[in-house]
């Protein structure tokens, strides 16, 4: 039996795109800030493999500050303008640590970010696309059963405050004699 091509890893094109965008973004505004870093920062980006996330903060080499630095002005620029994903088959990459995500689940968007437990999944465990209970799928039947519900618990009440005051009358009339 063959796999299907579904199964297999896959990012939708077009959270990839968004994805660079905000990274340009981030080193643009980089560029501006700190021009005097930015040999360092091209440098890098040509000579540097590009280790993970924890690597990095490990070590304190400063080609990596400046790396991280624009890391986390593109991960502030994702909370401010999340990036959407239409295809909740998209598997989360560890590049996308710490990076918000609007994920679509057919009639509304859901704000995530990306933690480390979230790697390697997919965006559409995160966005739950069902609602759960029967008021929101019968809504009609279960009002009549919660305004038949309300007039016996109603009738109980005013039973138990009857019995209670018939008991207080008695009492009353016991201490009379």
């Amino acid at each position: 039996m063959t796999r299907s091509v579904w199964k297999e890893r896959f990012i939708d094109v077009n959270v990839i795109r968004r994805f660079d965008e905000l990274l340009d973004f981030a080193t643009d505004s980089f560029k501006q800030q700190y021009p005097d870093k930015v040999e360092e920062l091209e440098a890098f980006f040509q000579t540097t493999p590009i280790l993970g996330l924890t690597e990095m903060l490990e070590s304190e080499d400063p080609i990596y500050e400046n790396f991280l630095e624009v890391l986390f002005m593109a991960q502030e620029m994702s909370e401010e303008d999340p990036i959407e994903v239409w295809s909740r088959r998209s598997h989360i990459s560890s590049e996308f640590l710490g990076f918000c995500f609007l994920i679509y689940n057919g009639h509304v968007y859901k704000k995530i970010v990306v933690t480390d437990n979230m790697i390697g999944r997919k965006f559409g465990e995160f966005a739950i696309t069902k609602r759960i209970g029967t008021n929101i799928h019968y809504p009609e039947k279960n009002k009549k059963k919660r305004k038949k519900k309300k007039k016996l618990e109603k009738q109980k009440m005013e039973k138990q405050t009857e019995k209670q005051q018939e008991k207080k009358v008695e009492k009353k009339g016991d201490k009379k004699k």
